[in-house]
């Protein structure tokens, strides 16, 4: 095979993921991407152990697919190229996607060489390789497998931290150490509720939080952008009481514009609308307009009411700094409910008032010289409890404004 100076050439890591292919998939029918093509010699070399199998080999240098592209034509093997970065011109789904990512830190790239990019990965080394890993789910099959090497020197750690945080399931199938690194080849595959999701044509799954309840996600579903929720196991199974509480209390406020809307549910997940939206305290401090300030002030009083009526006491609006959001057109929306619960006295109406008279809520009034009684708004809101009159209701309001 030939070599030259532009392009990575076949070292012990690259001996190393070829064996570990080798060993662990057997001569059948495989769709498989090679990531990080190089020379070509562990896809050509794959095709020469296994003859059934179809590569798609890809780089991001241009040096890469021309050297590779005239060593598969040496050895007579038939292999598509793509010049590409990372995912961005792949369009399919493979069986097996092989990656073998630059993983050396470096504080600042040094060149232009184009042979860097095969050996550097950002920073701290696992930058690529965190890219590869929040990308590859919509070019994975639901029954395939990933086989990833990692380096000592750029923190494994944090690349099966994140493999963990995006629900994949993986195995070290072989490692050695070479002074000063030690390299490790993971095989990795989607857990079941990947599986679901994949099987559900739930495409570009992204990582939002984590809860002491559920992991939150967010995905595209017949192009429309999906909130997905899913359940942590624990001990007392007290995951799947709020979960199941907060898909009760979403579909009884199904009707209402302010809550996201479910669209299924399951005992270990659900799926929601998604909203697009910044939370109500970062909305203050872009907003200048007087107007949309009692608007939107308003309006977050009207959606307590309902609740209110509607015996849900959401529990969180004391300091609900990430449970309202307002999106581009103004619209407030609630989010959140998986400690709401349904009873007798919700206190919606005078929590959000004591946040309202908070002081950091209360400079923003002042900012527009609205002055807020807090003694008697307090007193109103006495009255207004007792039985959630609209009257009472329209008190508050106006001794706000």
């Amino acid at each position: 095979m030939k070599y030259n100076e532009l392009v990575y050439q076949p070292q012990e890591d690259t001996h190393l993921l070829l064996d570990s292919i080798i060993k662990n998939i057997k001569n059948q029918k495989l769709n498989i991407l090679e990531i990080g093509c190089g020379s070509g010699y562990v896809s050509i070399n794959l095709l020469k152990e296994y003859n059934n199998l179809k590569i798609t080999c890809t780089d991001i240098n241009k040096n890469a697919i021309k050297l590779s592209k005239e060593n598969a034509k040496e050895n007579n093997i038939k292999i598509k190229f793509i010049e590409s970065n990372l995912f961005e011109n792949i369009k399919q789904e493979y069986d097996i996607i092989i990656f073998n990512p630059p993983y050396l830190p470096q504080d600042k790239l040094s060149s232009k060489h184009s042979i860097d990019t095969a050996l550097y990965g950002g920073k701290k080394g696992y930058e690529i390789t965190h890219q590869f890993i929040e990308q590859v789910y919509n070019n994975l099959k639901p029954n395939g497998k990933i086989f990833l090497l990692l380096c000592s020197l750029s923190k494994p750690k944090t690349s099966l931290e994140l493999l963990n945080k995006f629900n994949y399931e993986y195995k070290l199938i072989k490692q050695i150490k070479i002074f000063p690194e030690e390299l490790f080849v993971y095989e990795i595959e989607f857990n079941e509720f990947l599986k679901e999701m994949k099987n559900k044509k739930i495409k570009t799954i992204e990582f939002i939080s984590k809860g002491k309840k559920g992991n939150i996600y967010s995905g595209n579903l017949k192009n429309k952008k999906i909130k997905i929720k899913q359940l942590i196991e624990n001990k007392n199974n007290q995951s799947f009481v709020t979960i199941q509480n907060e898909v009760n209390l979403l579909n009884k406020l199904k009707k209402q514009s302010f809550v996201q809307k479910i669209i299924e549910n399951t005992d270990n997940y659900f799926i929601s609308s998604f909203i697009e939206g910044i939370t109500f305290e970062s909305w203050l401090e872009k907003n200048k307009s007087k107007n949309n300030f009692k608007k939107i002030i308003l309006k977050i009083l009207e959606i307590c009411q309902i609740l209110d009526i509607q015996k849900i006491d959401k529990k969180e609006m004391v300091n609900p700094y990430k449970h309202i959001l307002i999106d581009k057109k103004e619209n407030v929306y609630f989010i959140d409910f998986e400690r709401s619960s349904i009873c007798k006295n919700p206190k919606n109406i005078t929590q959000v008032i004591n946040y309202f008279c908070s002081k950091k809520i209360n400079d923003y009034f002042k900012k527009f010289n609205i002055n807020l009684n807090i003694k008697i708004l307090n007193q109103l809101c006495k009255k207004y409890k007792k039985d959630y009159d609209e009257k009472k209701f329209k008190d508050i309001i106006n001794n706000l404004f």
